[in-house]
């Protein structure tokens, strides 16, 4: 899906099908840490297995017969399949920083347009559960 609309800099791709969003929240993480003591003094901190985060998505749109919105509908309607993600930060159509979501699960979703002469679906807001996070600067 591509659009001309310049607020919407967050796209979140699902396969081939792309989503647009103008605002997400949630990518930061703060792992727990456990104090571990070596020998008689030393303590030093590390990283244990992270809790699942999760993930705001507002202001979106994407197609009506596209993947996305059908993992969307499966929330409703039937069984839904944990995904993985990729959400791409632009600037001017420059990358900036890419996200790769693991193991996603959406949870919520408010539909705020599904025009009968349209072929997207506008989003107020969607929220996701996701395992794990990886992120890349371009």
């Amino acid at each position: 899906m591509s659009t001309t609309n310049t607020t919407r800099r967050f796209r979140v791709s699902l396969g081939e099908d792309v989503a647009e969003f103008a605002a997400i929240s949630g990518l930061e993480t703060e792992p727990p840490m456990v104090a571990y003591r070596v020998g008689s003094d030393s303590i030093f901190q590390m990283p244990v297995q992270r809790d699942p985060f999760t993930l705001i998505l507002e202001q979106g749109v994407t197609a009506k017969k596209g993947p996305f919105f059908q993992w969307m509908y499966e929330l409703a309607f039937g069984p839904v399949d944990k995904k993985d993600l990729a959400i791409t930060l632009v600037d001017d159509s420059k990358v900036l920083v890419t996200w790769t979501i693991l193991g996603a699960l959406p949870v919520t979703f408010n539909v705020s347009g599904l025009g009968l002469g349209s072929d997207t679906v506008t989003l107020k807001e969607m929220t996701l559960t996701a395992g794990k996070a990886t992120c890349e600067f371009s």
